[in-house]
């Protein structure tokens, strides 16, 4: 995999979510499909899709697109 999927964790910017929901998020945000995300963090597809309709709800978004741009305006406003 190339290392734009590769997570970084960064909690403080989406404090309601989990970190598995947040690692996936920022895998998403780099343009990451749900198979690249399932392989990287060795989980199935299903799952992937489980954790993408928590987030969804969580960050009161519609789909892949919303929520990447939720989460990178989450994240710039978090830093100091």
């Amino acid at each position: 995999m190339r290392n734009l999927f590769r997570v970084h964790i960064t909690m403080n910017a989406t404090p309601e979510l989990s970190r598995r929901e947040t690692e996936i998020l920022e895998s998403l945000s780099a343009g990451a499909s749900n198979t690249e995300i399932s392989r990287v963090l060795n989980i199935s597809v299903n799952t992937v899709k489980y954790h993408l309709k928590r987030i969804y709800r969580k960050l009161n978004t519609r789909n892949r697109v919303d929520a990447a741009r939720r989460f990178r305006q989450l994240h710039i406003d978090d830093k100091p």
